[in-house]
């Protein structure tokens, strides 16, 4: 089993909470349907209240430029969204679109204030949920700090999926990737031709393949050389790299 140094999972919102905590909560809550593709908020959009996400996944990103933009988390089940610009009362900070199917339960403003007031053990639940948030930013900025290069970050990138959902193949370690050229992309700050190109170069080196969502990793310590000192050091030491959450 893999260490983890930097990273930790993160805790669904509704399990710090007592049944009672839970019960007044979902009294609040008006349940909504957002399919794939599909919008739950912009940054810069008011924030009207939080939405605690009950099944799939949401990519927040926010805009560098008119064209460009940086995908920095993914949101699952028992995450709130929209709750740092909920509790300030100031304009969402990064945009939420639905990666699949998505259902979630919203919680207006005012609602969700009272909530707090009544349940101290919720405040708790939103100074971690924060805590998590800020953590997982600055392991971002590290992970990008050490990874300057396209292709270290994308080294980066492969190698922390290898380690949560790789299998091993007589091949090497095979696994489905979960997001698309032009995310990866955005997730890494550089174009999708970029990726494109960066992926030719790993078959090329016959280091991966990618094709059709299906990345074969035929090289792992090759991968590990190519992303940075540290990543060398993870694959001698087993300790897994600080890395953005996608998964």
């Amino acid at each position: 089993m893999r260490k983890e140094l930097w990273h930790e999972g993160t805790q669904s919102f509704w399990e710090g909470l007592s049944p009672g905590a839970r019960h007044a909560l979902k009294s609040f809550a008006q349940p909504s349907h957002y399919p794939k593709g599909s919008t739950l908020f912009r940054a810069g959009d008011p924030a009207h209240g939080v939405f605690l996400l009950g099944t799939g996944r949401v990519r927040l990103s926010a805009a560098l430029t008119k064209a460009r933009s940086l995908v920095f988390r993914t949101a699952h089940a028992g995450q709130a969204l929209g709750l740092s610009a909920t509790v300030r009362d100031q304009p969402h900070e990064a945009s939420a679109e639905a990666v699949t199917s998505c259902q979630a339960d919203f919680v207006a403003r005012a609602d969700f204030l009272h909530f707090l007031d009544q349940y101290p053990e919720a405040r708790f639940q939103v100074v971690c949920m924060l805590s998590h948030e800020l953590f997982a930013a600055n392991e971002q900025l590290r992970f990008l700090r050490w990874a300057r290069s396209a292709s270290s970050r994308l080294a980066l990138l492969l190698l922390a999926w290898c380690a949560e959902a790789g299998v091993d193949s007589h091949h090497g370690i095979r696994l489905k990737v979960p997001l698309t050229e032009r995310d990866m992309g955005q997730m890494l700050g550089v174009s999708r031709e970029t990726i494109v190109r960066a992926l030719a170069r790993l078959k090329e080196a016959r280091i991966a393949e990618y094709s059709g969502r299906i990345l074969l990793v035929r090289d792992r310590e090759a991968l590990a050389s190519m992303a940075s000192p540290l990543a060398r050091w993870s694959v001698d030491t087993g300790i897994s790299l600080p890395r953005p959450e996608l998964l």
